[in-house]
């Protein structure tokens, strides 16, 4: 090919490939989490990663949002194209499915989905247009118990996954609905407070909250909170203690709210169900001030932090959203869930070094002399050891000398290594080199399949 064919070898910005070692690592913690999703009756489940952009952002298919749109470019139809777009996340698309098939689920519908999704935004060292989501979600489920038992689980994940240092915040949105009753201003300029609330703790070191919450402004360009305002807010912000002292804080400050009366209620049967399910009380820790899904979450709330490690930001979060198929049929699909952000956490446990994983799913290479006849038996070897349920690389690389075939398994971190050379051929057996130990000899191939197969 002339030069002025080729192309650079490069990704879209945003965009990202994933090494062996990093997707050992990845599916390492996705199993795990897998188990436990299992362990509590979730379900797998999958969605189309393409979506009509009316079930993506509503009939008039108007959005801020930065998304992907998709072009078939092979359409026999005539007339218009359909408008497609890649979804933004794994919700909405759960929310069309119940709706498609909302008679037929069972009742509740408990599925858990891992699956890319793409957004539109604007690419960063920690920020991809292109990520997994790992989501387990609890569909016609409109007890608190069921959000006591989204939230036990994301506990058992931690636990799974050998962390003890994570600490889950909760609140209700229907606390935050009582704000605009205590500081005096318009409901309809919540979503607006939330969304300065929900920076608090990203503000740059020249920003203060009392700062930006003074930003805040009117249709007609006034200023919406006073000074006195502003401190009520600040005053809220700051509730610290116990449990039990914020939500009596919580009760005094909004005094008469019969919203966020209910919110408290609801939270205090969600915290006697995790004492049943046997979640830690030092695990869990009231946050009236946490805001989450602006517009989208409906009663309770909740986040996971790592204590060691706060630069993290949230790991496990979700809450109950009981709109989910508002935006395609009337019926109601009270529901709860939570996301993981495996790519976030993929960063952390590299960090703390806390998986020791291999750098490739082989067990054991085998490597042989360059020639016909060693070539053939290390064929019939590899497929005996593979009838053992064990992984096996035979290596047939350019390099042929034995010196690069067990470096080969050294770079990788094989833990056995099978020669086959002529002394091997001509009596009949292989050696074995343990690359852990350094000790190897010879044996026979049937007692080393039968010891490979028992993990020796």
């Amino acid at each position: 090919m002339d030069a002025k064919d080729r192309v650079k070898a490069v990704l879209a910005a945003g965009f990202r490939d994933i090494t062996p070692e990093d997707m050992i690592l990845k599916r390492h913690i996705l199993n795990i989490l897998i188990a436990v999703f299992e362990r509590f009756g979730f379900e797998p489940f999958d969605s189309s990663t393409v979506q009509y952009l009316s079930t993506l952002f509503g009939a008039e298919e108007k959005t801020d949002m930065q998304f992907f749109k998709v072009e078939n470019t092979f359409h026999p139809e005539e007339g218009e194209r359909p408008k497609l777009g890649l979804r933004f996340d794994l919700t909405v698309a759960l929310g069309r499915f119940v709706a498609a098939y909302y008679e037929k689920l069972p009742r509740p519908f408990m599925r858990y989905q891992i699956a890319q999704v793409f957004r539109g935004e604007t690419p960063s060292a920690t920020r991809f247009c292109e990520f997994t989501q790992c989501d387990v979600d609890s569909v016609f489920a409109p007890g608190m118990m069921s959000d006591a038992q989204i939230i036990a689980l994301m506990d058992e994940c931690m636990r799974a996954l050998g962390i003890n240092t994570h600490l889950v915040l909760l609140n209700n949105r229907k606390i935050l609905d009582g704000l605009p009753e205590y500081v005096k201003f318009p409901a309809r300029y919540l979503q607006a407070v939330l969304t300065v609330l929900d920076k608090k703790d990203k503000l740059k070191p020249e920003e203060t909250l009392e700062g930006e919450l003074a930003k805040i402004e009117r249709e007609d360009y006034a200023i919406l909170l006073n000074e006195a305002q502003i401190v009520k807010l600040v005053e809220f912000c700051n509730i610290t203690g116990s449990n039990v002292e914020r939500f009596a804080a919580i009760r005094t400050i909004l005094a008469g709210s019969a919203v966020a009366e209910q919110g408290c209620c609801e939270l205090e049967e969600i915290m006697r169900y995790l004492d049943l399910f046997g979640v830690e009380k030092s695990r869990i820790l009231i946050e009236p001030s946490m805001v989450r899904g602006l517009g989208y979450y409906t009663g309770p709330i909740f986040e996971t932090i790592l204590t060691d490690s706060p630069e993290t930001g949230s790991i496990f979060s979700g809450g109950r959203y009981d709109n989910l198929t508002d935006r395609f049929v009337e019926m109601p699909a009270p529901a709860t869930g939570a996301s993981f952000g495996i790519d976030r956490f993929m960063v952390y446990a590299k960090k703390k070094g806390l998986f020791t994983l291999p750098k490739s799913v082989a067990q054991v290479l085998v490597a042989y002399r360059p020639s016909a006849g060693c070539r053939e038996r290390a064929i019939e070897v590899a497929q005996g050891f593979r009838l053992t349920a064990r992984n096996v690389m035979l290596y047939d690389g350019a390099e042929s000398g034995l010196r690069e075939q067990l470096g080969r398994a050294n770079m990788l971190g094989i833990p056995f290594v099978v020669i086959i050379g002529e002394s091997e051929l001509a009596n009949g057996t292989v050696t074995l080199k343990d690359m852990t130990t350094g000790k190897q000899g010879p044996i026979t191939v049937d007692w080393n399949i039968e010891k490979l197969s028992q993990g020796k």
